[in-house]
C-alpha cells in the first residue's frame, strides 16, 4: 500500500508511454510537478479521495484550461492504477462538476504588428501537450480559414502526408483546399497521435 504512491504509479505510467513525443511527455511531467504532486505526491493511490481532486482543481481556479487538463491526467493515471488492480474505484471520474465555470471575457482585436507579436509571445509560453485549444489558436495564425471552419475540421478531410486539408465551405458549398505548412503538419500529427492514444486508453478517459 505504501509502495504504490501516486508518484510511483505516475512514473510507471510515464514509462509505459515513453514512446510519445518528447514535447507531449514534457507537458505531462510539467503538469504532474506543478499541479498534481503538490497535492498527492506521496499519497497511496488507495487513499486518494474526492477531497484531493477538489484541492487540485481549487488551486487551479485562475487557470480553467490547466484545471481541466490536470483532471484528465489524474483520471488517466488512476485508470492505469485500476487496470493493474491497485485501486477498485477511480475517484477522478465524473468530477467535471468540480471545475469552476469559465466566465467569457471579450478582448479587443489585434490591430498592430506589436499586438500580434505580444499575442504570439504569450501563446508560445503555454506548455501544451497537444491541447486542442492552444493548437487551434496556432492553426488560426498559420491557416487562412475562419474559426468556425477550423473547429469543424475532421480527420478524414486532412491528408497529413500531402500536407492538405480539403473541405467544403459552409457558406458557399464550394470545395476548398488549404495547404498545410510544416508547423501545422507537425501540430496535427501530435494531435492525432494524442487523440488515438486517448481513445485506446478507454477506462474513463
Amino acid at each position: 500500500k505504501e509502495a504504490n504512491t501516486f508518484r510511483k504509479v505516475a512514473e510507471e505510467w510515464l514509462e509505459l508511454n515513453s514512446h510519445l513525443k518528447p514535447k507531449t511527455l514534457s507537458g505531462y511531467r510539467g503538469a504532474l510537478k506543478n499541479h498534481l504532486y503538490p497535492v498527492v505526491d506521496n499519497v497511496p493511490v488507495t487513499e486518494i479521495a474526492v477531497r484531493h481532486v477538489r484541492e487540485i482543481l481549487e488551486r487551479l481556479t485562475p487557470s480553467p484550461t490547466m484545471a481541466r487538463r490536470s483532471l484528465t491526467l489524474l483520471r488517466v493515471i488512476l485508470s492505469h492504477a485500476m487496470n493493474h488492480d491497485l485501486i477498485s474505484q477511480n475517484v477522478a471520474i465524473g468530477r467535471e462538476g468540480l471545475l469552476r465555470k469559465h466566465k467569457t471575457k471579450h478582448h479587443a482585436a489585434l490591430e498592430t504588428p506589436e499586438d500580434l507579436a505580444e499575442f504570439l509571445r504569450r501563446l508560445n509560453n503555454f506548455v501544451a501537450y497537444n491541447d486542442p485549444v492552444i493548437s487551434a489558436l496556432w492553426l488560426l495564425v498559420m491557416l487562412p480559414v475562419r474559426p468556425a471552419e477550423l473547429t469543424a475540421m475532421k480527420w478524414d478531410e486532412v491528408d497529413i502526408d500531402k500536407a492538405e486539408w480539403r473541405y467544403t465551405v459552409p457558406k458557399t458549398g464550394q470545395p476548398h483546399i488549404v495547404p498545410l505548412p510544416n508547423q501545422a503538419v507537425a501540430m496535427l500529427r501530435g494531435l492525432k497521435e494524442h487523440s488515438l492514444w486517448l481513445a485506446g486508453k478507454g477506462a474513463g478517459v
